[in-house]
C-alpha cells in the first residue's frame, strides 16, 4: 500500500507518503530556476540510479540536483541540517507521455543517504483493467509529492516508431502541469 490512511494522522486533508514507499521517492531540486518535484527510483542499473519523473520538470530546468534525505527523515537538530545533494543527468525524455528518466551515479551517493533508497517494485501493467482502483503519487492538484487514489477509466493503446505502449486514463483530477506515477 502505497498510501498509509490516506491522510496524516491529525486527519487533515493533507495527503501524506507513508513509510513503506518514501525509500522509492527522491527530490529533484534546482535552485538556480527555483523549482523541485519529485522522482520515483525504477531502476539500479550499470552503476546508475534510474529515475523517474515528469518532462515538464526537466524541460523547465538545464541541471538537476537529487535530495534523498530530507528534513522528515533527519534525526538530528533541525537547524544542522544540510542535505547532500547528487548531480543528476538526464537520460531520455518523452513530451508525448510527459515523463522523463535522469540518473545519478552511485559512486555519488553517501552510505548515509543509500540506506534511505530503495527501486520501486513496479508491478505489470498487463494485469491492469478498466475500472481498477490505482494509486498515483507525483504533482497532484499543483502539489509536489502528493499522492492519491482513483480509478482506470480508459486503456487506449499508442504507437511510437520503437514501440507501442498503454496509456491508463484515470479519473483523479489535474490542474495544468500535473502528472502522476501509478
Amino acid at each position: 500500500e502505497y498510501v498509509s490512511g490516506h491522510y496524516n494522522d491529525n486527519d487533515s486533508d493533507t495527503p501524506y507518503v507513508s513509510e513503506e514507499i518514501q525509500d522509492d521517492l527522491v527530490k529533484l531540486e534546482n535552485n538556480v530556476e527555483g523549482y523541485s518535484t519529485m522522482g520515483l527510483l525504477v531502476g539500479h542499473l550499470n552503476g546508475r540510479y534510474m529515475i523517474l519523473t515528469s518532462q515538464a520538470y526537466t524541460a523547465a530546468v538545464e541541471e538537476y540536483a537529487v535530495v534523498v534525505q530530507d528534513d522528515m527523515r533527519y534525526k538530528g537538530p533541525i537547524d544542522k541540517f544540510i542535505p547532500d545533494e547528487y548531480k543528476a543527468e538526464l537520460v531520455c525524455s518523452d513530451e508525448l507521455t510527459g515523463i522523463s528518466i535522469i540518473s545519478i551515479y552511485d559512486t555519488q551517493v553517501t552510505d548515509a543517504d543509500r540506506q534511505y533508497m530503495k527501486v520501486a517494485d513496479l508491478d505489470n501493467s498487463y494485469v491492469l483493467n478498466k475500472g481498477d482502483m490505482v494509486i498515483a503519487t507525483g504533482k497532484i492538484y499543483g502539489t509536489s509529492g502528493a499522492i492519491d487514489y482513483g480509478t482506470i477509466t480508459n486503456r487506449t493503446v499508442a504507437n511510437s516508431i520503437d514501440n507501442n505502449y498503454e496509456i491508463f486514463e484515470t479519473n483523479l483530477s489535474c490542474m495544468k502541469d500535473d502528472y502522476g506515477f501509478i
